[in-house]
């Protein structure tokens, strides 16, 4: 009679990525050609073997410990099946179907004459794109990639206090495997120190140093992304009555991956590894970390007018202006966004885009790049001397992932609302009010400052000449906004 459990287990199909015509094509790392799609079987259509493997058990449970006090906890496994991350992922815009070609322009050569694609020449619009163009960029989904899946458990302990109140205190955590990781498979290894003495004619080239010959860029979206999250969640709530209604809630949490979400980069932050050879460099703080969270809300009415406390017998005109009001706001409190220190540009990926494996490198740390609070201002957040930028020959910095921090953030949302019958049209007729202010106390939270280290320049003496624009905020969350609402219902 105490407990109550859940027990069960959900099982998910979805097949890969087929076109109608079978046009969609794939690289094969094994013979190092581009495969046709084909009719036949899903893997025939699709180049990617479906995984067939995707149980997802569930447990939940609720035990009364004492009278008031309940303790509830629970585990289930949920798979991702379609995560947006540009068209990295859909074979039907690879090569052959779709060519993804960069070609550089100069007016000052001869107009091209022929059909065929030269970078001797200058080729005006006119004459329409040329057979033979080069292609950039391939694209490369494992064959024997599985789905996503994300592990979440919860156990938490609930109390109802006196007055109508309860407290809530919970851990919360979730792991997430096998996520997609943008990276270019074909990432050329940097020049040596030996080659750098040569002159610029006589250094192998970007793609001369490619491991996979006869291809450039080529852009893998490997299952090798993972995520972990751990959290103590409090949460307080005193349930509405007389005209009171408070909810109180606090994260204290930290998030670990080795790749963001490739279509997002806050911070400077991109969920591509800085080098293919070594993921394991980018385990680090999450993107999206944020390790303190408080939100405080509120409703409250005021004890004035009919049905109220207060001045209940008002009548109706002074009840319309006096009576009737409620207040409601939101306090927010949250720690600054996690800034991933980078520098470009990128002499082992061609600067692809983030979204097809391109990646920022990061610099090198000599130092404590952070400064303390007191210490930090808008011109200047992290201590630029402390970061140096990588070398030719060795360009993946020591800088950890996501190192640096953002201010936090502060904001104070108010409303008031009344409700105003309306007799003359009929009994269940009335008008609402609402007057809402957003950062009502006109806080100045300022932006995430510049994460790019690559203007930093030293003297020869080792003092800083520039920094480039490197730890500079300049820019803003919105100013104090106001805004009136009347909705009139009959």
């Amino acid at each position: 009679s105490k407990l109550t459990l859940n027990v069960g287990v959900r099982y998910e199909f979805a097949t890969p990525y087929t076109e109608e015509q079978n046009r969609l094509s794939n690289f094969d790392p094994v013979t190092k050609t581009i495969l046709q799609a084909k009719s036949g079987s899903l893997y025939d259509r699709s180049l990617v073997d479906p995984d067939y493997n995707n149980f997802a058990p569930r447990i939940g449970f609720a035990y009364n410990l004492l009278d008031k006090t309940v303790v509830r906890g629970g585990y289930g496994i949920g798979y991702v099946h379609f995560n947006r991350i540009g068209s990295a992922d859909l074979l039907a815009t690879n090569y052959p179907q779709i060519t993804r070609a960069n070609v550089t322009q100069n007016a000052a050569l001869a107009l091209c004459t022929g059909t065929v694609y030269a970078d001797s020449c200058f080729r005006p619009t006119q004459s329409g794109y040329p057979t033979a163009l080069p292609n950039n960029v391939v694209l490369f989904v494992p064959r024997e990639s599985r789905t996503p899946y994300i592990q979440n458990w919860q156990l938490s302990i609930q109390r109802e206090l006196p007055g109508n109140m309860l407290l809530d205190v919970a851990y919360v955590g979730n792991h997430a495997v096998k996520l997609m990781l943008l990276a270019d498979y074909n990432q050329a290894r940097p020049l040596t120190a030996a080659e750098l003495t040569l002159a610029a004619a006589l250094r192998p080239s970007l793609d001369a140093r490619r491991p996979i010959a006869g291809f450039r860029s080529i852009s893998g979206v490997l299952p090798a992304a993972y995520s972990n999250y751990n959290a103590l969640q409090v949460k307080f709530e005193r349930r509405f009555s007389k005209g009171l209604y408070l909810l109180n809630s606090f994260t204290w949490s930290k998030a670990i991956d080795n790749a963001s979400q490739v279509l997002e980069e806050p911070g400077g932050n991109a969920g591509n590894p800085q080098n293919l050879y070594n993921i394991r460099a980018d385990r680090g703080i999450g993107a999206y970390d944020q390790p303190f969270n408080n939100t405080t809300s509120f409703v409250f009415e005021l004890p004035f007018g009919k049905k109220r406390t207060w001045l209940s017998d008002l009548p109706y005109a002074l009840d319309a202006v006096l009576g009737g009001w409620a207040l409601t706001g939101i306090n927010t409190m949250a720690s600054g966004q996690a800034i991933n220190f980078r520098s470009t540009p990128s002499p082992v990926t061609a600067n692809l885009p983030s979204f097809l494996g391109g990646v920022a490198l990061r610099p090198n740390i000599v130092g404590n790049p952070l400064l303390a609070s007191g210490d930090r201002t808008i011109d200047r957040w992290f201590n630029t001397e402390a970061l140096r930028l990588p070398t030719v020959d060795q360009p993946f910095g020591n800088a950890g992932h996501n190192i640096g921090r953002g201010p936090s953030f502060y904001q104070f949302d108010l409303g008031l609302q009344k409700n105003f019958a309306l007799p003359f049209i009929n009994e269940v007729s009335k008008a609402e009010f609402r007057a809402e202010f957003f950062n009502v106390l006109n806080k100045t939270n300022f932006g995430a400052p510049n994460s790019n280290a690559s203007g930093i320049v030293f003297n020869t003496d080792g003092t800083l000449r520039t920094a480039g624009g490197f730890g500079t905020i300049r820019s803003t969350a919105p100013a104090r906004q106001i805004q009136f609402a009347l909705k009139v219902s009959f």
